[in-house]
């Protein structure tokens, strides 16, 4: 029987009055943000994507946490005082929050406006007002142009960005600050603006210089003497330094600057080379006058009086003089060259005297007494095998302190390593989840049209040159992060690029489990905020790459699912492994739970399961039909559903070992023994038939294979009870009964675009093709009075949400017209997000105004975000959670970003109280921002029950 239903209803968010949600931020990337030490209280602070922890630098132990920001942290600065220590924190949505330290209260917030990307130095004078130096990025710029970055000066009075500083390549690490006296400077230049002034105030008063770092370029800018609107390229004072070095060495990435004696200034370069300039305080000094001077001798004239076109000529004449009547010798350099790839971040201490280094061989160089002049003197150690490329490094030297430095060192794998420098050993180490996400790639939306069409799936090698827009679109995060970090850290190449970031709960212990990092499922533990363990799914080292251009591929997980069981507890993988020249390879693989080795124990590997074509999807069935009940006995089979692209559905069941049978002659002599020892221990320790074979292993077998008119599948999902079996084939949902391998029943899902443009067109049949599906059984066997209530199935497409009623198979509400991201349904009573709220499904979903107001269409093609993170369509992200019984929303949340995966998550403690944040009942949302958020709903006159510390309770009416 098969029924059409198409009947399109636009999506009316009408929502129940009777809910309230709440948005808490588990955790996020450590890797977009340079960690800060507090020497006087000995703590290290750190971002987690928007939020900051403050963590003891000796224990490694969490004394606090910040939670005030709700978009992504790039830069945190620490300014000391005699009785307080106030921390600034800045992220990409351009708001900078003062807070005090001890009482994590907030003192002051701004916004600047735009997107902040690094905070370059903070000055406090007696006699002019606090100001900040932002790195942020030019409006103007484009994703398809080359990107460009200011550094810009902030006034916190008026709260205006008073000053355009520099130009930047690259938004972090270009940056550093030189401390040089003020009578140092009016030693050799006599009076430079304000600074005479400053002078007669403060004897004692400290010149802040920025040294900026562009591509070929370094800038030097005394930020006292920078007036309210002054071009940075004409203003007093600066003094511009072209490094005298081979351009095969590439642009410069990171720089780092001493003011201890004479001063040290190090640059990184793209190749691998590490120049450190000697005496840089005494060439700014000696530049600087000449600069003076040759300005001074210069004929006056006005510049009001001037058009663009003239003072651009005249600015350009004035640097062609300047530059032949230039006779500041250039600085004494020493070049360092140990990376073979590029230096990411360089960290000098107070004296000058010890350089760090990091890069994408992921090893940590110690370079020693680099303050000598001769290449000899500088000697070197190293901490390797750090598993990541390094992001950033820091250090908490200070004047007394030059034994037994701690360098914190960030790393992509989203962890923070403290190492004592001194012994040369790790003190400790802080993990989070590998929270990754892709978007939509050229290859892959050729795949997705290949699949979509009859056509065999032959889709594009990502390694053709031809058909790669940039490597970056192979990366495990997006083009938004892209742009606000540099190209060489992100993290890492996915061998499958259909591969999308997925999380799922492990009902051993509810921990969340996220496939972000290559080769292993991250659990990580909601009531300690912390990565609780990893299972490790495929043997993965890391090792660095041999070319510059060369693409590694890391091993994707693709799939994952666990199953509660009365045999046991399962584990359920897809995997795939590429390499540079070779073709793609899959592993199905099935675990079990071990009591004894307390981890998961590989059971079954097969490879290539489906031959060629990818593996869609995974499901397992047979879940315990009661959750007290845990014998064997009479227990139901142990299945699992695989489906691919070419439409094949694989049924894999689990049997135990028959020691029962005697030995017989194709039996290895090995095999005989150890059937023969298993035998006698059974029956010489009296154990029953049950425990005897649930001490067995598992072998998993091909129970056996069908299609259906040969069209590719999607999805699979088993019922609670194992005795219905829904496939996804584009549109089309079947039902079978996997005992006896027929359909039961078709339904056509609602589609929005007809036949005759879906035939002309086959990649617009992949927006309606069905990515999601599962049961819905609110009076399961479990709960009081099962087995008697209705029962549902839920389909989710890019373009549309339905439900529909599996005794009559009749559609009971679809929604369409919205752009749906991830799908969630809740597998029983115990993981709803709250006992007062009945609401058994979440999606996310993405809605795009133009800039005209007018929303846009579900099936328009998207425009490219651009480098500030704006783009020319605004989008709206949100979450939405659903009864089966009706289209109406029990409640909503608005995102901060695109979610790629939803899980339900039960409560995490003896109680339905939150023990901390995201401990409860709730929803767990993975963003493309890198973030991992907690959504918890509750009825209305229960708000304090799920109000957290983070975020804000929105009533919903």
């Amino acid at each position: 029987r098969i029924i059409f239903l198409c009947i399109p209803s636009q999506l009316v968010l009408t929502m129940s009055s009777e809910s309230v949600c709440n948005l808490s931020y588990l955790t996020g990337n450590f890797y977009e943000c340079s960690p800060a030490f507090v020497q006087n209280s000995e703590v290290i602070l750190f971002a987690a994507g928007s939020i900051v922890n403050a963590v003891s630098s000796t224990t490694g132990n969490v004394v606090g946490v910040f939670r005030e920001h709700h978009s992504l942290i790039t830069a945190i600065s620490v300014v000391e005082g005699a009785n307080e220590v106030t921390v600034y924190s800045a992220s990409v949505d351009g708001v900078i929050y003062a807070w005090n330290l001890n009482t994590l209260q907030v003192k002051s917030s701004f916004n600047v406006g735009v997107p902040v990307y690094d905070l370059a130095s903070i000055i406090n004078s007696p006699s002019e007002t606090e100001k900040l130096v932002v790195v942020s990025s030019v409006a103007k710029a484009s994703v398809e142009k080359k990107r460009k970055f200011a550094v810009l000066n902030f006034d916190v009075a008026s709260q205006k960005v008073t000053t355009k500083l520099a130009s930047l390549q690259f938004p972090r690490r270009c940056t550093a600050v030189l401390k040089i006296p003020l009578a140092r400077i009016l030693e050799a230049t006599g009076q430079v603006l304000s600074m005479e002034a400053l002078y007669q105030q403060d004897q004692a008063a400290i010149e802040t210089v920025l040294v900026v770092a562009s591509s070929r370029k370094i800038s030097f800018i005394p930020l006292s003497s920078q007036q309210s609107g002054s071009k940075h390229k004409n203003a007093p004072g600066v003094v511009h330094f072209v490094p005298d070095v081979d351009s095969r060495r590439g642009a410069i990435t990171c720089v780092a600057a001493s003011s201890y004696g004479d001063g040290v200034l190090v640059t990184g370069f793209e190749k691998g080379s590490i120049v450190v300039w000697h005496n840089i305080v005494q060439y700014y000094l000696s530049a600087l006058s000449q600069t003076l001077n040759s300005a001074s001798a210069a004929p006056a004239v006005d510049a009001g009086s001037l058009s663009k076109k003239e003072e651009k000529k005249r600015n350009k004449k004035m640097k062609a003089l300047l530059a032949a009547e230039s006779t500041v010798a250039m600085p004494i350099s020493t070049t360092l060259h140990w990376h073979a790839h590029s230096v990411h971040t360089v960290s000098l201490t107070t004296d000058g005297s010890t350089l760090y280094s990091g890069g994408a061989e992921g090893v940590l160089v110690v370079w020693h007494n680099i303050n000598t002049t001769s290449s000899t003197g500088a000697t070197k150690s190293f901490f390797p095998r750090l598993g990541c490329p390094i992001s950033f490094l820091t250090n908490n030297s200070s004047a007394g302190l030059l034994a037994g430095i701690n360098v914190a060192v960030t790393t992509t794998d989203n962890a923070v390593h403290v190492i004592n420098t001194a012994t040369m050993r790790e003190d400790w180490t802080a993990r989070s989840l590998c929270i990754t996400s892709r978007r939509e790639s050229v290859p892959r939306r050729r795949a997705l049209k290949n699949e979509a069409g009859d056509a065999a799936d032959t889709a594009a090698d990502p390694t053709n040159e031809e058909e790669v827009e940039d490597e970056h679109q192979y990366l495990g995060i997006n083009r938004a992060a892209v742009s606000r970090s540099q190209a060489h850290t992100l993290p890492f190449i996915q061998s499958d690029y259909h591969w999308r970031c997925s999380l799922t709960v492990e009902p051993r212990s509810q921990w969340l489990v996220c496939n972000g990092y290559p080769g292993q499922l991250q659990a990580f533990d909601r009531n300690t905020q912390a990565l609780a363990h990893a299972y490790s799914i495929v043997d993965y080292t890391r090792v660095s790459k041999k070319e510059a251009n060369s693409k590694m591929f890391v091993p994707s997980i693709s799939h994952s699912q666990f199953l509660k069981h009365q045999l046991g507890w399962f584990l359920g993988t897809v995997d795939v492994r590429k390499g540079s020249e070779l073709e793609a390879e899959c592993s199905l693989k099935f675990f079990e739970w071990s009591d004894v080795q307390s981890k998961y124990r590989l059971g079954a590997q097969m490879d290539n399961p489906h031959g060629p074509h990818r593996v869609t999807s995974l499901a397992f069935a047979g879940a315990s039909s009661s959750a007290d009940d845990t014998s064997s006995n009479n227990a139901s089979p142990v299945l699992a559903a695989t489906a691919s692209v070419d439409g094949t559905v694989k049924v894999w069941r689990a049997e135990r070992n028959d020691v029962s049978a005697p030995p017989t002659l194709s039996t290895s002599a090995k095999q005989r023994q150890q059937q023969l020892t298993v035998s006698n221990t059974s029956a010489n320790s009296g154990n029953s038939a049950g425990e005897t074979e649930a001490a067995l292993p598992l072998k998993w077998v091909c129970a056996y294979s069908f299609k259906y008119r040969d069209s590719p599948a999607t999805s699979v999902a088993f019922s609670r009870d194992g005795t219905l079996l829904a496939v996804a084939h584009r549109n089309l949902l079947s039902l079978w009964d996997p005992a006896t391998v027929t359909m039961k029943a078709s339904i056509v899902c609602p589609t929005s675009i007809s036949a005759a443009s879906v035939s002309a067109n086959a990649s617009l049949s992949t927006s309606n093709s069905i990515l999601y599906t599962a049961f819905i059984e609110p009076k399961a066997a479990s709960t009081l009075g099962g087995g008697c209530g209705s029962a549902y199935v839920f389909v989710g497409t890019q373009t549309s949400i339905s439900v529909y009623d599996l005794l009559t198979l009749q559609l009971v509400w679809t929604l369409s017209g919205e752009k749906y991201t991830a799908f969630a349904v809740a597998a029983d009573e115990s993981q709803l997000p709250s006992s007062h709220v009945d609401a058994w499904i979440a999606v996310s979903l993405t809605t795009t105004t133009n800039a005209s107001g007018n929303k846009s269409g579900a099936n328009e093609t998207d425009t490219e975000a651009s480098v500030d993170g704006q783009s020319k369509q605004s989008e709206q992200h949100k979450v939405l959670l659903f009864s089966p019984y009706s289209s109406t929303p029990l409640a909503a949340h608005t995102l901060p970003a695109k979610a790629s995966s939803l899980v339900f998550c039960p409560t995490n403690s003896t109680n339905d109280a939150n023990d901390g944040e995201g401990s409860g009942r709730g929803i767990a949302v993975a963003t493309e921002s890198c973030e991992m958020l907690f959504l918890t709903v509750g009825a209305k006159n229960n708000t304090n029950a799920v109000m957290g510390k983070a975020g804000k309770v929105k009533q919903l009416a």
